[in-house]
């Protein structure tokens, strides 16, 4: 161990002084109401916070929601979609709702083409435009036909149609063909056995025309019935330079001369037949051809103020005295009724159904 010395450093620790008892009771107080403090605090921050975050969330959520809805009402869809949902309507109702309604809103204008409301809602669009009419006489003939089942429609059993518990006429006639010139409007009539014989028939009245008129028809208007569009009748139109003018199929509009011809002949006759008491309805014949006889006769819009068509074609005026009315009782002189004896009578007692000429009645 070596003698020498080594210095020493000692710090001097001040002695603490007596405490009285009355800071003795202060501190033993303070140590236990401290704690207390600092939980009530630490809960009352908690609770703020957690209600804030509450509100906060709550606030947020609702937001959200809010902006959904918002989202779902105004959502805009295109106009396709839109023209289904309303169960196709078209595209023109459907710009308008969304005019008119805050809950229809188009994502575009776009009419794109449907094809289920082509299958589905397709028709025919009639034909306004006013047709031609002809500058002569027989420069335009429009040709039709009726008669079978479904030539008139059924509503009593008294009414003129065509179905199996009505016979044929006497002549077993069950159709029946009007031909109309465009120009003077007049009409001719011709009871068919069957539809085939409408080629034969439309033939001898071109050759009757030539020989009475000394004119040749230039264009025949008729349907695509297959009575007419056959190479027969095609050859007979090109041998007389006829031009054969067929409508489209389902086109009555395309041929309204015709069509409104036949109603306006069938429901004349019609209502004669009804009229006369005791005709039986297989006259339907007799009835239709004296409907064409009276038409002919009197006055029509589609003729200047006044006219006939029998004026437009023969350039004279009809006579009126002998018409009657049909159905009517006539007595028709009986030719042989002095080899019956002197006490015969010299009439007989029938009805009126049509007229031949001026003094030639069909009894």
């Amino acid at each position: 161990m070596s003698d020498r010395l080594w210095p020493m450093h000692f710090e001097i620790i001040p002695t603490p002084k007596p405490r009285t008892p009355k800071q003795n009771a202060q501190e033993a107080q303070t140590p236990t109401e401290a704690p207390a403090t600092a939980t009530t605090t630490a809960a009352t921050t908690a609770t703020t916070t957690a209600a804030t975050t509450a509100t906060t969330t709550a606030a947020t959520t609702a937001t959200r929601t809010t902006t959904k809805k918002g989202k779902a009402k105004g959502r805009a869809l295109p106009l396709e979609r839109w023209h289904k949902r309303l169960g196709h309507l078209n595209y023109a109702d459907v710009k308008q709702l969304a005019t008119n309604s805050s809950q229809i809103k188009l994502a575009n204008n776009k009419e794109l083409f449907c094809e289920s409301c082509a299958y589905g809602k397709q028709h025919a669009i009639p034909n306004h435009e006013p047709q031609t009419r002809a500058e002569a006489i027989f420069d335009l003939i429009h040709v039709d036909l009726g008669g079978g089942k479904n030539s008139l429609p059924k509503t009593n059993s008294r009414m003129l149609t065509f179905d199996d518990d009505i016979p044929p006429t006497p002549k077993g006639a069950k159709y029946f063909m009007i031909i109309t010139d465009d120009y003077s409007r007049h009409r001719w009539f011709f009871a068919l056995k069957r539809k085939s014989d409408a080629a034969k028939r439309l033939e001898e009245w071109v050759t009757m025309i030539q020989t009475q008129f000394h004119k040749t028809p230039k264009r025949i208007r008729t349907d695509c019935g297959k009575e007419w569009l056959n190479k027969a009748l095609s050859k007979f139109a090109t041998k007389k330079g006829i031009q054969w003018e067929p409508t489209a199929p389902y086109s009555q509009n395309q041929d309204g001369v015709a069509e409104r011809s036949n109603r306006t002949i069938v429901s004349r006759g019609r209502t004669m037949l009804l009229t006369a008491p005791g005709l039986s309805k297989a006259l339907w014949e007799e009835a239709i051809a004296t409907s064409i006889y009276l038409t002919n006769r009197s006055p029509t819009k589609a003729l200047p103020k006044g006219k006939t068509p029998h004026e437009m074609l023969y350039g004279t005026v009809p006579r009126y005295r002998h018409i009657k009315t049909f159905g009517c009782a006539a007595y028709a002189l009986k030719p042989h009724a002095k080899e019956e004896g002197k006490l015969a009578p010299r009439s007989e007692k029938q009805w009126l159904l049509g007229y031949e000429a001026t003094t030639i009645f069909r009894l």
